[in-house]
């Protein structure tokens, strides 16, 4: 279980919430989750919320409840809080080379990729070889991507960042070659979606190559170039400096 808090300073102002006060929101978050997992009735009283006498069921299956792990990109500062204190794993988002190498996150796709591959076995039961071979078997075609990522979800519960890989290796395995960024976005905007090109080649004209893996954390449907106003590059800036 992940426990977060939102990195964008605008969601709060329109909550009324201060947020630099987000971190104590956060711990006391965590402390009233302890009190509803462990005690029954149970109460908390605390500066933001309070309860009594709550009956909360079912428990959690793990004794204390569940393991929690905290994200961010703040590493050492965060880690080290009493929200860090309380939380069992580290989980980050990677905004400067210190912080790559301090929780060991890849860097590319291919690192992603390469990375979640290695441990397939430990979190699967099985070496990526022998789920290529087991997808060569099941009567899927490997070159469909999206099928075999939905037979490994429903018949294996394997999970999507190891779907990708698996069906990533299993479509090489049966000749397929990645596409190149520009092959890629080709084929992202042909067909319905062509109408949709002009739009992106605004947009791409206006934004830095990333350097590294980032996040979705905000949608904005742009449906022509006219849409791409001052607003919209307002937004876009602000989501690139925050995520650096």
């Amino acid at each position: 279980m992940l426990p977060t808090v939102s990195w964008l300073a605008e969601e709060y102002a329109a909550l009324g919430v201060p947020f630099r006060r987000r971190g104590d929101l956060l711990d006391e978050h965590l402390r009233a989750w302890a009190v509803l997992w462990r005690d029954t009735p149970a109460s908390f009283a605390g500066e933001h919320y309070s309860f009594r006498d709550v009956y909360f069921a079912p428990k959690a299956f793990r004794p204390g409840g569940p393991a929690l792990w905290l994200g961010g990109a703040m590493t050492r500062a965060m880690w080290a809080g009493s929200a860090g204190r309380s939380c069992a794993g580290w989980t980050a988002c990677c905004r400067s080379p210190a912080a790559a190498s301090l929780c060991r996150m890849a860097q590319t796709p291919d690192d992603m990729l390469t990375a979640v591959s290695a441990s397939l076995a430990e979190r699967t039961g099985r070496p990526l070889a022998e789920w290529v071979a087991l997808v060569r078997v099941s009567g899927i075609d490997p070159l469909d991507q999206n099928a075999v990522r939905k037979w490994l979800r429903s018949e294996h519960c394997i999970p999507q960042n190891s779907q990708w890989a698996i069906a990533d290796a299993a479509a090489r395995d049966a000749g397929w070659v990645r596409p190149t960024v520009a092959e890629y976005v080709d084929g992202q905007y042909s067909g319905a979606k062509a109408a949709l090109r002009p739009v992106y080649d605004a947009l791409a004209a206006r934004l830095q190559p990333a350097t590294a893996p980032g996040q979705a954390t905000h949608k904005i449907s742009l449906r022509s170039v006219q849409d791409l106003d001052d607003e919209v590059l307002h937004l876009l800036r602000i989501a690139y400096e925050q995520n650096a």
